[in-house]
């Protein structure tokens, strides 16, 4: 109320009193009881008009009132006040009793950039530190530099002036909060972006043992998280209180599954207990968030053993079925033998006897074929899957190119139609059925090993093949999730895929998984199927839509580790038995298994 009072007769009556009458008023430096003159007041308050006028009569810009602060620390919303300031030689570097400078607080309001442009060019301080007065009994000791301030801001301009004019990216408020931290804590992924190509240390730790990362995961904010995390942070890193970022995510009251399966999949541990002897799973449980209580009761450390158990089977009974058959089959050799490839990777090693015996059994018919595969001949049947699976599979194992792979590659592309396509005959669905999913293999093949001297050709046909798949009507979810693996493969682009990969997201079902047609239960094969589909289209395996397909996977395997996949092909073959189970859906259920495996194995920390 006397503030009021004091504005009304102190500034107002510019406008009221003689020209005579406001130079005495600004000369006497009235002051109110609080200690603030009229020019402090109308720069707080009034306008650019009143704050030119005191200050033309007189008004002294260097007052201080009982906090130290001036006008200029009051006029710091409006740039023609600043100017007004300036012009009668404020002070740029004052500071107040709780170490407020004009900079820290023109830095701190979003949208001026123009202020603290005028600052600086006055030579304000960009590296000032908050220094409180002693004997001033302040309840807020913990100013922030002008850069943690704009750090803060919606708006980033702020923060690239800063940096341009030399503010250092690392320097602290008397808590050891650095300017990444607050744009990490307020969720400013663009501040902590500029900060982070300016230098900024993405490890440091305040006073409290808080790193820009454990801001981000107390804001619940996945993207900023993977930001940092990609730009080196420590995802374990821990609080004061032995809390953890997974921890903090799981605290969160919105539920952010996408967060708590970032931090999963870089390894951090949710079996760890605060000092207060408590998990992420018990912070779950405190906001009930299924999600996440999922995700955490079926922590990333459960995939090593699942694609442990789920191999042992796979490979154990892929001998036997080339054994009894004489035929180096997809469902029960390529595929196990991609899986087992992919898990190498992930330092899982199974059964490396079978692995070995297998891949020169393999190595050894398609070599004794090279002659049929050049000459065009049909002595291999519905070459385009059937080798596709197996380039598939040498691909993943890195196996080189040799002359046999040249002519496999050979013998696929000139089965391609003028149209692009490729026609599948063998009607054993869902692993060998439709022109979609036969021109997805073939272009893998051709992707994969084009020998040197036809990759221009082979990038036209691939080409071809790509125009052809974006415009083909799809009757199954399998068909979708080949059309849009197979244009992945062929180099679709982004906006290209979008729409593709909206389909197949489209088609997971309320338990996590995938079914192959829409009047189909969910399986194995499918969700499989689907998630290395969407994992190659870009969609990284931190998604929630991913982790809710990994959660299924892990939630429907069998003790024995593998998954029933019931077979839905017409028995014109004789089933021969291999010993996995499932009786007469095991070849199906060996292909599904084995797509099960790849897919928890991509999602092994360190895809």
């Amino acid at each position: 109320m006397k503030r009021n009072l004091f504005l009304a007769i102190g500034v107002f009556a510019v406008g009221l009193l003689p020209a005579a009458a406001v130079a005495a008023e600004a000369k006497s430096d009235a002051r109110a009881n609080d200690s603030w003159t009229p020019l402090m007041n109308a720069a707080a308050y009034g306008s650019a008009a009143e704050v030119k006028s005191l200050l033309d009569h007189g008004a002294d810009p260097h007052a201080k009132n009982a906090s130290g602060a001036t006008a200029l620390h009051f006029a710091v919303m409006d740039e023609a006040k600043v100017r007004a300031l300036l012009n009668k030689g404020a002070d740029v570097n004052v500071t107040t009793r709780q170490g407020r400078t004009p900079l820290q607080a023109a830095a701190a309001i979003d949208g001026g950039a123009n202020v603290v442009r005028l600052l600086l060019d006055k030579g304000a301080d960009v590296n000032a530190t908050a220094t409180k007065d002693p004997g001033f009994p302040s309840p807020n000791p913990h100013g922030a530099t002008a850069l943690i301030e704009a750090a803060r801001l919606f708006n980033p301009e702020t923060t690239k002036l800063l940096l341009s004019r030399g503010a250092k990216p690392d320097i602290g408020d008397p808590m050891g909060t650095t300017p990444l931290m607050a744009a990490a804590l307020h969720g400013r992924i663009e501040n902590a972006r500029i900060l982070l190509d300016a230098g900024a240390d993405v490890n440091k730790i305040s006073n409290l043992k808080v790193s820009p990362v454990l801001c981000a995961a107390i804001r619940g904010d996945a993207k900023l998280a993977k930001l940092l995390i990609d730009r080196g942070a420590d995802p374990k890193a821990i609080d004061f209180s032995g809390s953890t970022t997974l921890m903090w995510a799981a605290a969160s009251d919105e539920g952010n599954p996408e967060l708590v399966s970032l931090l999963l999949a870089k390894g951090v541990d949710p079996a760890v207990k605060n000092q207060m002897g408590e998990t992420a799973l018990d912070w779950a449980k405190k906001r009930n968030h299924s999600e996440v209580i999922d995700l955490l009761a079926k922590p990333a450390t459960d995939l090593r053993a699942a694609v442990t158990k789920g191999l042992e089977a796979t490979l154990a009974s892929g001998p036997v079925l080339i054994q009894k058959s004489g035929c180096l089959s997809c469902h029960h050799n390529s595929l196990p033998l991609r899986a087992a490839a992919l898990a190498k990777e992930k330092a899982i090693v199974v059964n490396p006897e079978s692995v070995e015996k297998q891949t020169k059994t393999a190595l050894g018919m398609w070599r004794g074929g090279k002659e049929l595969l050049l000459q065009g001949l049909e002595g291999i049947p519905d070459l385009p899957m059937t080798g596709g699976y197996t380039l598939d599979w040498f691909a993943q194992a890195k196996m080189p190119a040799d002359a046999t792979t040249d002519a496999l590659t050979r013998a696929i592309a000139i089965r391609q139609g003028e149209d692009g396509r490729w026609v599948a005959w063998s009607p054993r669905p869902p692993l060998e059925t439709g022109d979609i999913h036969a021109t997805a293999m073939g272009v893998r093949a051709l992707t994969t090993y084009a020998p040197a001297g036809l990759r221009e050709e082979y990038a036209k046909r691939v080409a071809r093949a790509r125009a052809w798949m974006l415009k083909a009507t799809v009757v199954s979810t399998d068909e979708r999730v080949w059309q849009l693996q197979g244009l992945a493969w062929a180099g679709a682009g982004a906006s290209e895929l979008a729409a593709f990969r909206t389909a197949v997201l489209a088609d997971q079902r309320p338990d996590g998984g995938w079914g192959q047609m829409a009047t189909l239960d969910t399986d194995a094969y499918e969700t499989g199927r689907a998630l290395m589909a969407l994992r190659g289209a870009g969609v990284p395996v931190t998604d929630a839509a991913f982790q809710r397909g990994i959660r299924y996977l892990l939630r429907t395997q069998g003790e024995d580790g593998t998954w029933h996949v019931k077979s839905r092909s017409f028995p014109f073959q004789p089933l021969v038995d291999s010993g996995f189970p499932h009786g007469r859906d095991q070849w199906i259920s060996a292909a599904g298994t084995s797509w099960a495996l790849i897919a928890l194995a991509t999602a092994i920390p360190g895809a």
